[in-house]
This record gives C-alpha cells, structure tokens and sequence, in this order.
C-alpha cells in the first residue's frame, strides 16, 4: 500500500537523510518496487493481514490489517525498504526483513514485530536469503547464508524471545529437513562443520565426502550416516515421524528409500523411490507408485490397495485432509481426491498450472 501524498519525492528526502552515497533516492526506489508486492500474508488463524505500506514517514513499514475491527495498525518503523514477511506458527510473531538495495548478492536485515504491538526486535544481519526456511517451534525458525561458490552454508536456530542465535552446521549444504519431533535435523553436508567462507574467499575442501549428517539439536552432536558397505549413497532427504523412524533418505544407487531412527539406523523398504507421506493423525503413511497407492499402518501392515495410474505426469503433491480420511493428489496439471476408507478417487481438477513448485494448503479447515 502506497501513500501518494510525497510520491516518490520521498526516495529523495530518505536519501537526503541517510547521507549515504550507496544509499540513493535510486537504490532505494528500486528496494520499495522489490518488496511491495511481496510484503503481503495472512495471519495462520485468517483473523489478521500483514502487509507492506509506504503510508507513513519515508520507507516502507509493517502494517496490519484486523478483519474484525476493519482496522489499520502500524508495527515498525525504520529508513530501510520491507522484502517479505513470514508470520510464526501461532501468529504471534511477525518476521520481516528490510534492505536499502537491491541486486546481486543483497543481503537482509531481519526483525520481529509482536501481533500485540510491543517494539520489534532486531534479530540478525546480512543474511543472504528470502525467507524463512521452517520454523522449529512458535518462537524459534532456521536461517542461514549463501553465494556464489560454497552455496547454502551457516545453518543457524534463531530464537525470537531470547534473540539467542544457535550453531547447527556452519559449512555448505544442500538441504536439511526437521524431524517432526522437533529433536534432530538432517543435513545434507557440502563441506565440513566449519565456515567456507574466510576473509570474504571461498574455500572448499576436496578431502571432505559429501553425505548426509543427523544433528541433535538438544546436545549438538553431529553423526555421519555412512553409506553401506556395497558403495551406495544417500540423498534426497525428507521428514517421517511414524513408527519409530525420523526421516526417508533415498538410496540413490538403487533407487529406492530408506527409514532412518533417531540414533542413525537405517531400514530398507521394498519398494522403488515413490512419493511418501504420513497422515495428520500419525497413524498412517502411504507410498504412490506408478501403479497403486499403497496405505500402511504405522507397523508397515499393508492396510489398502488403491489402484492408481495417472497419465498426466507425476505427482508433484500430497495435501491430506486435516481428519486423515483422504488425501489430493496433484498430478501434472489435475487434482484427484482419495477417500481411503473406501477406495474412491475421483478427478476435481483438470486445467491447474502445471507447475511443479507450487504447493497447496488447507484453509477453514474447521468450517
């Protein structure tokens, strides 16, 4: 939202007042286009909307919006321009970042700005990221850095009521994923538990062995989960939770995936590399095959056989319904609906965007 009354003289007065030479009318112009489009989220409950507005003063600020009261309010104040906000599990947080430019390698500031209106808190700098990549809890969300050459790197827990800052690994990584658990983290690793940047050059370590490491977030302690005594090796990592087991890694030699428990066992499943998912209710997990979507309970006992063999592409999705009856599929450009208890599927979606990186969410989910 834009305040028309001293636009875009205002660009030129806020750079007058900063007194910066790389901070001109210009850079920070540019900075406002970047972000005002995407300074814009609902609150978890849908009771209140977050957004960037250049209404009051000569940058753009945190606003919100209260849909019960049709009311305005502001939350922050400072010189820089807002990038994107993110709010907390449990609404009561919203994080926002701010620069004064934009382009390559631009970095954030980051802040957290309390629903009730209290003081936003400064949380950290030069981050070298868009976003807020997963949330531990209500109060703590994961960040780290990144460029040209090492890549992601300097993994870090960031807790929003005591502006503690946590370690998890601060060398180059390719991805991690939380156990549902809250517990462990499970990485990816690039290079080893050690900065790869020094003195602003990039330093990589060709003796290292890329793999997968667990990391309990409790003690600290860093495990290397080996690969087999056969020669394969591990990736594409994601959560599991259910029956014991943290997280499913895929065997990438034999291509098919495997459990790993909380003290780095691994546990094969027969079956090839599939999409999988754990229902809402942890009772449950399915696998969709090229042929079928197989539901286990969480003991693995095989409990329905759903014949399924799309023709549209591959399934990009798996959104279950909040009571765990069902799941939607997406599938190239459709959606289809499961009803698991009896086997159904029926087709609710033909002309989607086919888009592989969308994703899809409940709302309402109690109406």
């Amino acid at each position: 939202m834009l305040s028309v009354r001293n636009y875009p003289n205002n660009f030129i007065e806020a750079a007058k007042s900063l007194n910066n030479p790389d901070r001109t009318a210009e850079s920070l112009y540019q900075a406002f286009v970047s972000g005002i489009t995407q300074t814009i989220a609902w609150s978890p409950d849908g009771k209140y909307l977050a957004f960037g507005g250049q209404m009051d003063g000569l940058s753009s600020d945190l606003y919100i919006y209260e849909v019960s009261t049709k009311t305005i309010r502001r939350l922050s104040s400072g010189d820089q321009e807002l990038q994107w906000i993110d709010w907390s599990p449990d609404g009561k947080w919203i994080i926002h970042s701010s620069v004064y430019g934009v382009g390559a390698g631009m970095t954030f500031d980051i802040y957290a700005a309390a629903l009730d209106g209290s003081a936003p808190r400064y949380l950290s700098t030069n981050i070298l990221y868009d976003g807020i990549d997963h949330w531990l809890n209500d109060h703590q969300y994961f960040e780290n850095d990144g460029q040209n050459g090492p890549g992601n790197y300097g993994l870090r827990l960031v807790d929003i009521n005591t502006g503690n800052i946590t370690k998890v690994w601060d060398g180059s990584f390719s991805d991690f994923v939380v156990a549902q658990s809250g517990t462990s983290v499970l990485l990816i690793a690039y290079s080893p538990d050690k900065s790869p940047v020094n003195g602003g050059q990039f330093n990589f370590d060709f003796d290292f062995i890329p793999g997968p490491f667990l990391i309990n977030l409790k003690t600290h302690e860093k495990t290397r989960i080996p690969a087999t005594d056969d020669g394969h090796t591990y990736g594409d990592i994601r959560s599991f939770g259910i029956g014991g087991r943290e997280f499913i890694l895929t065997d990438q030699t034999a291509d098919k995936p495997v459990f790993l428990t909380p003290d780095g066992q691994l546990t094969e499943i027969n079956l090839e590399d599939t999409p999988i998912s754990v229902s809402p209710n942890s009772e449950y997990w399915l696998a969709v095959t090229a042929r079928d979507i197989r539901v286990f309970a969480a003991d693995d006992t095989l409990v329905k056989d759903i014949p399924f063999s799309p023709s549209s592409g591959y399934v990009t999705g798996i959104v279950w319904q909040p009571d765990s009856s069902g799941i939607f599929l997406i599938v190239g450009s459709e959606i289809f609906l499961v009803d698991i208890p009896n086997g159904n599927i029926q087709i609710i979606e033909k002309n989607l965007t086919d888009d592989y990186s969308a994703t899809y969410t409940w709302i309402n989910v109690n109406q």
